[in-house]
């Protein structure tokens, strides 16, 4: 069994990358690796309660 951080990572994890699937647009639109991050950063803090 997973332990509780284990577990809220996991969360995290599937809510961000449905968060990702929404914006695939926008994650590919640019190349650079900035915009990348913003967007991830994005993603953490809308998924994070």
């Amino acid at each position: 069994m997973c332990n509780a951080i284990e577990g809220c990572f996991s969360v995290l994890k599937a809510k961000i990358k449905s968060y990702l699937a929404i914006r695939h647009d926008e994650m590919l639109r640019g190349q650079m690796q900035e915009l990348r991050m913003q967007l991830l950063e994005k993603a953490t803090e809308h998924c994070m309660p």
